[in-house]
């Protein structure tokens, strides 16, 4: 009775460590999801505390702010009182942007205007992995929706 068990604990063990074998493929959807949700998780802090929240992409990572306008002129600045968010990505995963490496959720949840010479359009993101060339692209719509390309 105990050698069946120890068998049945074994087998068990064998069953959850057999996908992680093949975790060369595991680093780029993980890191899309990731990111996907921290996107989404930044809209909606933006939407329920109706401040700004921006998000600059970096080649290995990319880092997360709330934003506030304390004077009530309109310009938005990082929150001293809540540090940045840095997000490291796995060392073999770069990121590159269509247009602008800084993006931002208003209170609303939609993409502003970084700048006034600079129109809303949707934004596409690019993950890619480096030891098998994989690619993989989230977008980002002028309403703010995220969405797997």
């Amino acid at each position: 009775m105990d050698f069946a068990v120890a068998l049945g604990i074994i087998g068990l063990l064998l069953a959850l460590l057999i996908p992680t074998l093949n975790s060369p493929y595991l680093p780029l959807p993980s890191a899309t999801r990731g990111l996907v949700e921290n996107l989404r998780l930044a809209r909606a802090g933006a939407t329920s505390h109706g401040t700004h929240f921006r998000i600059t992409f970096h080649p290995h990572s990319y880092t997360i702010e709330q934003l506030q306008d304390s004077d009530r002129d309109g310009v938005w600045s990082p929150d001293v009182a809540l540090p940045a968010w840095k997000v490291s990505l796995p060392p073999t995963i770069s990121i590159s942007v269509s247009t602008n490496t800084t993006i931002e959720f208003d209170g609303r949840g939609l993409l502003t205007m970084l700048s006034k010479d600079s129109p809303i359009a949707a934004m596409t993101i690019w993950l890619n992995d480096a030891r098998n060339g994989q690619l993989e692209a989230i977008q980002i719509l002028p309403s703010g929706k995220i969405q797997k390309a």
